[in-house]
């Protein structure tokens, strides 16, 4: 009865494992430049790739010194998230910035022109 009941469990953990989402080699993804490393202070730190799996989300770790609370920890990757949707919503603008890069080049000219009068 012990055997089966210890078969069953090694069998509910196999299929708990095979569920969980793989992780991508991070050694490939350091070399080429793909993560990105986060200190929050304390000990701890923070790596997230930006590439999005098939459900839109990014793969991160939190790595933290045994003993700091889980609150602390939260607390911080709760900071990394909100520096990444303000990084998220300024590159919404990008392109609206960029599309005004001639204007700004004339206006800096003509500045630039106004000036020589004026030093002359």
């Amino acid at each position: 009865m012990k055997d089966t009941a210890a078969a069953k469990k090694a069998a509910k953990k196999a299929a708990a494992a095979a569920s969980l989402p793989t992780w991508r080699s991070w050694g490939d993804q350091w070399e080429h430049g793909k993560i990105v490393a986060f200190s929050a202070g304390g000990g701890i730190r923070l790596y997230a790739d930006y590439h999005l799996d098939d459900d839109g989300g990014m793969s991160c770790l939190l790595l933290a010194p045994r003993g700091l609370s889980v609150v602390r920890a939260a607390r911080q990757l709760q900071r990394f998230f909100t520096i990444e949707q303000y990084r998220l919503l300024i590159l919404t603008r990008l392109p609206q910035a960029k599309s005004r890069v001639p204007a700004l080049a004339k206006l800096n000219q003509k500045y630039e022109v106004g000036r020589c009068r004026l030093t002359l």
